[in-house]
């Protein structure tokens, strides 16, 4: 079964670094437009069903989309973004420098370690796989709409590894593997093994968080 990971379209937050997790912050204008011109390029592809985190920038992005592709977004909440904890509505920036121990600790293993009062991108794969399989019963190519987080989460599940490598490389990591904002990455789910594909729509570059 062909699954389509979107990431949502580009928020203020995105554009100021600031770490927006589970606060729910809405689409900007960029955003909106991101998510018209990728409606028309998903045209092509073989989107059956719509589904979106509950996150408004996430379900503004879907309800863009649906308005195109003729479907109408049903939400899924297991896919909404990570839980950042105490981080959220903070920079990279004030992150390393009020909370350097929690950083270097979470850096050091950002898979299994959690954002501090928050969850770790172990727990983020395990709630969104089980999300989708429960789309894999119904055996219709879709289309969900989520955050950076959540997709890298179940691209280090599925065997990649994570991008999160260096403590200044954390943007140009992304942008290498194409993580931009209304960015699409193809996955198979076949007997409840998730396979990444890779990315097949890249906006112009990492927008931040």
């Amino acid at each position: 079964m062909e699954i389509y990971l979107i990431r949502h379209g580009q928020t203020d937050w995105n554009v100021r670094g600031i770490m927006q997790g589970q606060t729910d912050i809405p689409l900007n204008a960029a955003g909106r437009s991101q998510a018209e011109s990728l409606a028309e390029s998903l045209k092509a592809l073989p989107i059956k069903a719509l589904y979106s985190s509950p996150l408004s920038r996430a379900l503004e992005t879907a309800q863009i989309l649906g308005k195109v592709l003729r479907l109408t977004p049903f939400p899924l909440p297991s896919m909404k973004e990570t839980d950042m904890g105490r981080w959220e509505g903070k920079t990279w920036a004030q992150i390393k420098a009020s909370d350097s121990r929690a950083y270097k600790a979470w850096l050091a293993d950002p898979f299994r370690v959690p954002h501090p009062e928050g969850e770790s991108y172990a727990q983020v794969a395990v709630r969104a796989k089980e999300a989708l399989l429960s789309l894999e019963e119904r055996k219709t190519p879709a289309a969900v709409i989520t955050h950076g987080d959540v997709m890298l989460a179940l691209q280090a599940l599925s065997g990649e590894k994570l991008m999160h490598d260096t403590v200044h490389g954390i943007t140009a990591g992304l942008e290498r593997l194409g993580l931009s904002n209304s960015c699409v990455w193809k996955f198979s789910l076949n007997d409840g093994k998730l396979k990444f594909d890779g990315p097949l729509f890249i906006d112009n570059g990492f927008t931040g968080w």
